[in-house]
């Protein structure tokens, strides 16, 4: 099957899980383009052609306040503040999407940072969408995933990642992503389960 089939509306969160090297930072810059308004925090400097870069929480709030489309945040200092930061202006502005991948940098298991906590539990109600990206998949906040609509899942090959997975997919499909060749990855709806493919890899 191919992710065009995938719909995804503005509103709506996505999470991409895998390996390193499994193709989840080019479904990210694939999914970027479903948003109409969107900013990437890029602390890697791997986006930087997704959109304009700003490197500053003040030229960050410049360009929402001047209502640029596709924002790319590459921070000059990188910290979990500085995520957090980007997520509060996000929120605040409303009607954007917030995208950022190594998400594991900054939201674990236990660790909830407080303004992207609130994007992800309340972002929908002022129109905010988000999508993360993370390689330790067994470290997800699962909070992440229980606000998503989307999640969209690589090869996997640690068992403690197979067994997280089994909760939000069930035994069956996490047995099956263990199993796949590269760069493949699986698309399960989480409010509609029905609506679960697996994908060809992307051609960007």
């Amino acid at each position: 099957m191919s992710f065009n089939r995938v719909m995804i509306y503005s509103d709506e969160g996505v999470v991409v899980l895998g390996q390193r090297g499994s193709g989840k930072s080019k479904l990210l810059e694939r999914i970027s383009y479903v948003f109409p308004r969107i900013v990437v925090y890029d602390p890697l400097m791997q986006h930087g052609g997704l959109g304009q870069i700003v490197s500053s929480p003040e030229l960050l709030e410049k360009a929402l306040r001047l209502d640029v489309a596709r924002i790319v945040y590459q921070p000059e200092i990188e910290s979990e503040e500085s995520f957090d930061k980007a997520c509060e202006l996000v929120y605040l502005k409303g009607y954007y999407c917030f995208a950022a991948d190594e998400i594991d940098l900054y939201v674990t298991k236990h660790v909830l940072p407080t303004w992207f906590g609130e994007l992800i539990k309340r972002g929908r109600n002022y129109g905010c969408g988000f999508v993360i990206v993370s390689r330790r998949t067994a470290e997800v906040n699962n909070h992440a995933i229980a606000f998503a609509n989307h999640l969209f899942l690589f090869y996997h090959h640690l068992n403690a990642d197979i067994d997280y997975l089994k909760q939000w997919i069930g035994e069956d499909l996490a047995r099956q992503v263990k199993a796949f060749p590269g760069h493949y990855f699986l698309y399960y709806h989480l409010e509609y389960p029905n609506e679960t493919f697996v994908c060809e890899p992307l051609r960007i």
